[in-house]
């Protein structure tokens, strides 16, 4: 705020709406001493100048808490016409005596004209400044002293209707700053998520490539502008509601595309695990024909065939996955699934008993 004072202040900041604060609460925010005003204008009168323009500026952190982060009083001092007016018709004079020389010495030799010119456009440009520097207002400026006022005002006796009146509205403002806080997160999720899609696709691009085509990198990439423009615009101010709807959008497309990338990269390392552990069950079915004999033949038969189908299986899917390298074909979780294929239900056997 700004205003012309010539007194030291005292400045008082209060709730506008009173009504949802409770009935024996103060409505004061906080109080200031504004001081320096007085000896400042004492000065500028001194001096035959008008009244200091004081400026407070005000600022609000994240927690709600107010404070005054600049004060100061100002007075400017116009140009006196009349000295700028002389000032103008010599530097005129100046000007037209300058052309006149420069007309004369156009007839000497091309280099010296080249060299005058140069020096002459440095001529202008230096009257030009002193011009402007003689039109430049004069502004006095002094910092003001600001000390916070903490002195607490007496509070009013409570009966037990104003304390439920009180608990009742101290309630409704912890349950709209609950509210103004879930919004808030809400707003910066989509936000921040929005960016980090943008960047892993343009970041880890090769990878990106390599699981989506390019009408799917330009239908996810254009959603996350058309989101962040909102953002800046109509979602500016948005209810909770919103902000989780607009993320929820950006996420169906771009989950699937992160999605496909994991399973790309781990999906190796799980296929070389499987096809390792089926060959290693059916070295374990030739150890058992001696050191588990209890273990029938048909038994083993079984497990082989349950190896086959699964190597069978995997074979298949990578394959199919080759060929639709940009769709998820077959997932991580399958793969581990048929490596299970094995001796469970018949390494516990127990050994049959021996005669007597």
């Amino acid at each position: 705020i700004a205003f012309h004072h010539d007194y030291d202040i005292a400045c008082n900041v209060s709730y506008d709406a009173s009504a949802t604060l409770p009935a024996t609460a103060s409505d004061r925010i906080a109080a200031y001493n504004i001081t320096g005003i007085a000896n400042f204008a004492k000065e500028m009168a001194a001096k035959g100048l008008d009244k200091p323009k004081v400026t407070l500026t005000f600022r609000l952190d994240s927690s709600g808490l107010l404070s005054i982060s600049k004060a100061e009083a100002t007075v400017e001092v116009a140009p006196d016409p009349v000295n700028e007016t002389a000032a103008n018709e010599t530097a005129a004079a100046n000007e037209t005596a300058a052309e006149e020389d420069e007309a004369a010495a156009a007839s000497n030799a091309t280099d010296a004209n080249a060299t005058d010119t140069k020096d002459k456009k440095k001529d202008k440009k230096s009257k030009k400044k002193d011009k402007e520097k003689k039109e430049k207002k004069k502004v006095y400026r002094v910092e003001l002293d600001v000390t916070k006022d903490y002195t607490l005002e007496i509070a009013k006796p409570h009966g037990p209707a104003e304390v439920e009146n009180s608990l009742a509205k101290l309630a409704n403002l912890q349950r709209l700053d609950q509210v103004r806080k879930e919004k808030e997160e809400a707003k910066n999720s989509v936000e921040s998520y929005s960016y980090a899609v943008k960047n892993r696709i343009y970041d880890e691009e090769e990878t990106v490539n390599a699981v989506t085509t390019e009408a799917q990198r330009e239908e996810v990439l254009a959603l996350v502008s058309e989101t962040t423009e909102w953002l800046d615009d109509e979602g500016f101010d948005c209810e909770t509601e919103k902000y989780l709807e607009k993320k929820k959008n950006v996420e169906g497309l771009a989950e699937p595309i992160f999605e496909r990338m994991a399973e790309a990269e781990a999906r190796p390392k799980a296929i070389a695990d499987a096809e390792k552990r089926l060959s290693d069950i059916r070295a374990l079915m030739k150890k058992w024909e001696k050191s588990m004999p209890q273990v029938t033949e048909g038994e083993r038969e079984d497990v082989f065939s349950l190896c086959s189908a699964a190597e069978k299986w995997i074979e298949e899917k990578k394959e199919a996955q080759v060929c639709s390298s940009k769709w998820l074909v077959v997932r991580l979780g399958h793969i581990h699934s048929r490596a299970r294929a094995g001796p469970s239900h018949i390494e516990d056997k127990p050994a049959p008993s021996r005669a007597l």
